[in-house]
């Protein structure tokens, strides 16, 4: 309801352009439907979230010939992205990351590429989310609390200088060892060393993209068959919303 509120305002708001583009069209009997001319409905359209645009969109014939493709992606760029479990961590202001460190982006072709970059400039973090550790031996769990960007039960979310958005966790290799969705438990939990090792690699990657959503495809994509890829989602409880 906020949301036709806001169209119904902004229709009010510009009634006398409405009027102006009508008399043009004078010469024509305007497009009707239950007593609003086309010109106001494309006009509200412009006004509401994605979800309701499409619900509209479906309503009638009149609607979707009234509602263009270019409407439905410009609704699309009206959102903003939430992360439910993301928790916020200190001294997130720009920093740099000293080491060489992969990382991974989905290119032109579809596919995932590897580059290696030395210390990163960090831009900011926006958070964390940290894993709970899981005991084989009595099959129990334990909260754990971040140890900061090089914490392996820890996966970072945050922007580079260069304009790029990453997800920094374990490399593919250590994420397919130490990651692992318990059904018992129904969760994504770590397991073993808190601290792994790994002989001539970093034990991270940044998995990047010009958005997060790009992001977290470049990890799905780069530990494809994981565990941490077909749970990341879920993990981070990645959404939209739309405004």
């Amino acid at each position: 309801m906020d949301s036709l509120a806001t169209a119904m305002n902004a229709l009010a708001i510009s009634g006398t352009d409405l009027a102006s583009e009508q008399s043009q069209q004078s010469e024509q009997q305007p497009l009707m439907f239950n007593g609003l001319p086309q010109v106001v409905i494309r006009h509200v359209a412009k006004f509401l979230p994605l979800p309701d645009l499409y619900n509209l969109r479906q309503v009638n014939k009149t609607f979707r010939v009234s509602i263009s493709d270019a409407d439905i992606k410009e609704a699309k760029q009206r959102c903003l992205i939430k992360f439910k479990h993301l928790k916020k961590v200190s001294n997130s202001a720009g920093f740099q990351y000293h080491g060489q460190i992969r990382q991974y982006q989905i290119g032109s072709d579809g596919k995932v590429v590897c580059e290696t970059a030395t210390n990163p400039l960090i831009k900011e973090l926006w958070g964390a989310v940290t894993l709970r550790q899981y005991n084989y031996l009595d099959q129990s769990t334990r909260k754990l609390t971040c140890w900061g960007l090089n914490d392996a039960a820890s996966v970072h979310l945050g922007q580079l200088e260069n304009g790029l958005y990453f997800v920094m966790a374990l490399n593919p290799k250590m994420s397919e060892i130490f990651f692992h969705f318990i059904p018992a438990h129904q969760m994504i939990l770590y397991s073993g060393n808190r601290t792994p090792t790994y002989t001539g690699e970093n034990t991270f990657s940044m998995y990047c993209g010009r958005s997060y959503e790009a992001a977290i495809s470049a990890l799905e994509s780069a530990c494809q068959g994981q565990d941490i890829a077909n749970h990341i989602r879920k993990l981070l409880e990645f959404r939209k919303v739309y405004y």
